[in-house]
């Protein structure tokens, strides 16, 4: 199986490939725009754009919405994205059986293509730099998706929230601090400190509780 370190790199549209690609005055011109800053003319942008779309066709990476149409301008999805990169890589085979995802099954296009990202680690870096982030021109990209875990963790968030502000409301929280430190024992002042420390404690069980899912999941692959 070709790994991520063998492949990397081996298919790109790089300055080689643009400079054998492009007209020498379109190319001189991406250049300057990417060196210098310079306004990118549209002209040099859609000749640019059509010899990507040639090189990734030609390469296997992508290919149109249909026989005629390429569609430029519609919206890449993660699942598109993980499998343009794994087709770069040369559509290596996955080793790892374990899917964490509930929502990619054996029978999408794109589940080898995730069970390689997830193996080679492709979506994790040690410096957010080498993501783009910091970089000038970049523009962050995120897609967040509300699930079942998130409205849980939402709804125990509110009801806790809710508990303390109640309590609060109703002198549940009310400390003293001199001549003497003395605080309410009552069972609301009780119900009130509970609700908030199992507020605190929410993160802390979250992440300790997806580090040991991840860890897990680490050791079967």
């Amino acid at each position: 199986m070709t790994t991520v370190p063998e492949s990397f790199g081996s298919l790109v549209f790089d300055s080689r490939v643009m400079k054998a690609r492009l007209s020498a005055d379109v190319y001189h011109s991406l250049k300057r725009t990417i060196q210098k800053g310079t306004k990118l003319d549209l002209s040099v942008a859609n000749a640019v754009a059509a010899a990507m779309k040639d090189w990734a066709v030609e390469n296997g990476i992508t290919n149109g919405t249909d026989a005629t149409h390429f569609s430029p301008g519609s919206d890449g999805t993660r699942a598109q994205m993980v499998t343009f990169l794994w087709r770069a890589a040369g559509q290596p085979e996955p080793v790892t059986t374990v899917n964490p995802f509930v929502d990619v099954k054996p029978t999408d296009f794109y589940y080898k293509a995730v069970m390689w990202a997830l193996e080679n680690g492709i979506d994790t870096a040690d410096s957010m730099k080498s993501r783009g982030y910091g970089l000038p021109g970049r523009t962050a990209f995120s897609v967040y998706r509300f699930d079942k875990r998130d409205r849980q963790a939402l709804i125990c968030l509110l009801v806790l929230g809710a508990a303390v502000l109640a309590g609060a409301a109703f002198d549940g929280l009310t400390w003293r601090y001199f001549p003497t430190i003395r605080w309410s024992t009552t069972p609301v002042s009780i119900l009130t400190l509970c609700a908030y420390l199992a507020l605190c404690a929410v993160p802390i069980i979250l992440d300790r509780k997806e580090d040991r899912k991840w860890n897990a999941l680490r050791s079967k692959i």
